[in-house]
């Protein structure tokens, strides 16, 4: 009986602690399973965010190339390469290591310059490491962006770099790349964090780790993401941090404890029951007590593993609610990726994916529509560039609202804009063009007022032979500041001869470049003399270009160029130090003081280092202020905000003439109002003036206005007696023309001063 009783107790206590230990692995299977699917789903979340990190930084290759190849950076200086990267720099947030421009493989152009000194000039095609040989294969090979394995850069860290090759007209031009820190990327991915809940291991396909414990990738329990990075793959593995696994074992141990000790309880009971019957009944009421108590402690483990549960269900559904989170944040990124941000219409990528799947269908004619705003910068320079934002969206919105037919329209990037229209030909391109023309007839609602604003628009079309992408980019944009150049509010169509104008443009802006290094611009003086005496009473400094293959060029064949490309700005500064220095030494010499007038465009007036320059060359020379004499335009001086201008280089001693005046606005108001001291005849009054009346009329009333106002004048152009005769009768006596002389160089100036040994009129 004993041994009955005995059995019985054992079997029970197995079965009860067996029953604990099914009840425990259910519970620690929930948990495992929980554990790794937040696991899967926080990797997912990291290599989403990671491959991000790395996306928006690397796509900005894409503008750096457009920049190249569409020209810009053979037309600009260092300084203004310089301004271009450090845009792309900013527009990262200052993530990336380094920006590089490498024509020829020299790394010519680096941003930021600190940290990244020892990039300067090296030549990447000499580069013997073999993952750069292997990287620059697969470059010149795809013509696509690489991305590659990390590896030490140059400048000490451990990082990666994409880099794609650039090729002009079939040959390699060059490089261009971005390098990212790789532990900058990864703290940015929350994959290096030191709280992070993973331990992460990262390599690429078939090789050993380059990030974290290689060992992870030989776990059972590891889980895998792959990210594809263009032309890569990384392979990203993960695992719980050992303390959620601790903590989970010591939940289990505390849960395994409290089970033991009611098993041992019982059986204590049953033994106590089954071999001292005597004591049963005294102790019955005691031991009922601590099975009651034992049995509220079991109640209780269970409401917690009960409640645990719970908590797993909620924490499910939390992630749930993640996982959808994480699907709107890719459409966010697609979104962030394809439309500007500004205007809120697509953005130069999406055009580009666009029209690249246009081309694509060879059936399908179309056309390229490029336009921008006329005198934009003036806006931004006058009301800030927070007016010009909102005029950019104003511009946006009427274009959208006007439904026009039409595939895409972009905001191509700063106030140019772009249209993709299929199945069209040139007359249906030109009726969108001229719609776009009429949206601008009507002005813009800016903060307290309306702005009438203007756009230049250039039509490049495609065919079936004509579908060459760069090409057709080119062609728009070349036809766009064709009519821009024509005065603006202009529509024009790409012909081949335009490609011509422009590549001569280019190859004269860049032999103008030269020419100001190389010192092949001379000045030529033509005198002005007062005719009833005869003397040189002042000279105008006129450059010339001694070019090395057309000989010698007149300011027309060279200053329109010099404007578009900003040269002028250099270039009217060495006129005003040659000039000031060729005059200064010759009234050292002992020659006649005699003013010296030299032009000054309207681009040199935008310069904010306009003033400034003039006292740094009058200090160098040593050249008298009183002497010198500025000629301006009237379209350029008589603008109110030129007025602060004119007034700083008044305070410095300096006179200001108003040249070709009649031609323009020629309003009185400005003579009064601005601080002018001679008007310049424009010579399409002078001649012919004994036959026409309307301008012996105009040219009367000029001097009589200037005269009474106290202000000089001076005729320009005159070529015969006659002329000098009409122009005297009405007391203009200070002339310039071939009739007295043509432009000299420095030399036969100084001999005809010499020879006559004349002394200037007072002035």
């Amino acid at each position: 009986m004993k041994r009955l009783n005995l059995t019985f107790v054992i079997v029970m206590l197995i079965l009860f602690l067996l029953g604990i230990e099914i009840a425990l692995n259910k519970y620690k299977k929930t948990m495992m399973d929980q554990i790794e699917t937040q696991t899967r789903l926080e990797l997912k979340e990291k290599a989403q965010t990671l491959q991000s990190e790395i996306y928006q930084d690397f796509i900005l290759i894409n503008g750096m190339e457009a920049y190249i190849t569409n020209d810009f950076l053979k037309n600009e200086t260092p300084e203004q390469v310089n301004q271009f990267l450090s845009k792309i720099y900013d527009g990262t947030n200052q993530r990336v290591q380094s920006i590089v421009i490498a024509p020829k493989g020299v790394y010519e152009y680096v941003y930021p310059f600190k940290g990244n000194e020892k990039l300067i000039n090296h030549n990447i095609l000499q580069d013997k490491r073999p993952i750069i040989i292997d990287e620059l294969k697969r470059a010149n090979k795809t013509k696509e962006i690489i991305i590659s394995q990390p590896y030490e850069l140059l400048q000490g860290k451990t990082g990666i770099v994409a880099r794609k090759a650039i090729f002009q007209d079939g040959s390699l031009w060059g490089y261009v790349n971005i390098g990212l820190s790789l532990s900058h990327i990864l703290s940015q991915a929350g994959i290096s964090a030191e709280n992070s809940s993973l331990n992460v291991t990262i390599r690429l396909p078939g090789q050993e780790p380059f990030w974290g414990n290689k060992e992870l990738f030989y776990k059972d329990n590891k889980i895998m993401q792959e990210i594809r990075l263009l032309d890569g793959v990384w392979e990203i593995a993960a695992s719980p941090i050992p303390s959620k696994m601790d903590e989970l074992n010591k939940q289990l141990m505390a849960y395994r404890m409290i089970g033991y000790f009611i098993s041992l309880l019982v059986v204590t009971i049953f033994i106590i029951l089954f071999t001292e019957r005597e004591r049963l009944n005294k102790l019955v009421v005691s031991r009922t007590k601590d099975l009651n108590k034992a049995h509220h402690q079991l109640s209780e483990v269970i409401e917690e593993m009960k409640a645990s549960e719970n908590e797993l269900v909620e924490r499910n559904q939390q992630l749930a609610k993640h996982a959808v989170a994480l699907e709107d944040s890719e459409k966010k990124l697609t979104h962030l990726a394809f439309y500007d941000q500004l205007t809120g219409i697509a953005n130069r990528m999406y055009f580009t994916k666009v029209l690249d799947e246009c081309l694509n269908e060879d059936d399908r004619d179309g056309a390229i529509i490029y336009f921008d705003l006329d005198n934009f910068k003036m806006v931004n320079d006058t009301y800030g560039h927070e007016t010009g934002d909102i005029l950019l969206k104003s511009v946006s919105t009427r274009i959208s609202d006007a439904n026009l037919p039409v595939t895409i329209f972009a905001r191509l990037g700063g106030d140019e804009f772009g249209i993709v229209v299929n199945d069209t030909d040139k007359t249906g391109a030109k009726n969108i063009a001229k719609d776009i023309l009429r949206l601008f007839h009507s002005p813009f609602q800016l903060p307290e007022k309306l702005h009438y604003m203007n756009t230049s628009i250039g039509i490049s079309l495609f065919d079936g032979q004509n579908r060459d992408f760069k090409t057709l980019l080119k062609h728009a944009d070349i036809t766009m500041y064709n009519a821009k150049r024509s005065g603006g509010n202009k529509i024009r169509v790409f012909h081949p001869d335009m490609n011509k104008d422009a590549n001569m443009k280019i190859e004269l802006s860049n032999d103008l470049r030269q020419a100001i290094k190389n010192d092949e611009l001379i000045l030529h003086y033509q005198p002005q003399v007062d005719s009833r005496s005869g003397n040189i009473i002042g000279v105008e400094a006129l450059v010339r270009w001694n070019h090395p293959t057309k000989g010698l060029l007149s300011p027309a064949g060279f200053i329109d160029v010099a404007e578009e490309t900003g040269l002028i700005i250099e270039l009217g500064e060495w006129v005003l130090r040659k000039a000031c220095t060729d005059i200064g030494a010759m009234i050292d010499s002992g020659l006649p003081l005699i003013p010296l007038a030299i032009n000054l465009s309207a681009k040199q007036f935008q310069d904010e280092g306009l003033v400034e320059k003039m006292k740094q060359i009058l200090f160098e020379t040593k050249f008298p202020p009183h002497l010198l004499e500025f000629e301006i335009t009237e379209s350029t001086a008589m603008k109110d905000e030129q007025l602060v201008i004119l007034d700083e280089i008044k305070q410095l001693g300096i006179n200001i003439s108003i040249d070709d005046f009649g031609t323009h606005y020629s309003s009185l108001s400005y003579l009064k109002r601005f601080p002018i001291n001679k008007v310049k005849i424009d010579r399409s009054f002078i001649r012919g003036i004994k036959e026409d009346d309307r301008n012996l009329a105009i040219l009367r009333a000029i001097i009589n206005v200037a005269r009474d106002l106290g202000i000089d004048t001076i005729a320009e152009g005159v070529e015969t007696t006659e002329e000098v005769q009409i122009l005297s009768d009405y007391d203009c006596y200070h002339l310039q023309g071939f009739l007295y002389y043509k432009p000299l160089p420095i030399s036969d100036l100084i001999n005809s001063l010499q020879v006559k040994k004349e002394k200037p009129v007072s002035i």
